[in-house]
């Protein structure tokens, strides 16, 4: 689903230059793997994985501090969430998300309130 977030979140006006950068870092990081990895196997062996589970680990971290939450979004706070100028999408989409779980736990407690009467 990797290849599919990039058009998700660029606007029609960005979309092809994003998915121009973002197949040329594919290539690249691909290119790497499939041809570095040949003088990396012969100096490490089969210890190469530990490089692997390394830098898995890494990408895996940036990808939570970079890519934005939209599951559970509606398509205007996803929009929210990209075009709000000067704020960090990360932080915006995890506030809209508490602010509507906390939106849910308010309305079920006046719910049951109003049925208690």
């Amino acid at each position: 689903m990797h290849n599919l977030y990039p058009v998700e979140i660029l606007s029609l006006a960005l979309r092809a230059r994003g998915m121009g950068v973002y197949s040329f870092i594919q290539g690249a990081a691909g290119s790497v793997q499939n041809y570095g990895i040949a003088v990396d196997i012969d100096k490490l062996g089969y210890k190469i994985w530990a490089v692997y589970v390394v830098y898995n680990t890494l990408q895996l971290i940036a990808s939570y501090f970079v890519f934005p939450e939209t599951y559970g979004l509606s398509l205007e706070e996803i929009d929210v969430v990209f075009e709000t100028p000067g704020v960090n999408p990360v932080k915006i989409s995890l506030n809209i998300q508490k602010a509507k779980k906390r939106r849910a736990v308010l309305e079920e407690e006046v719910d049951t309130v109003g049925a208690k009467a």
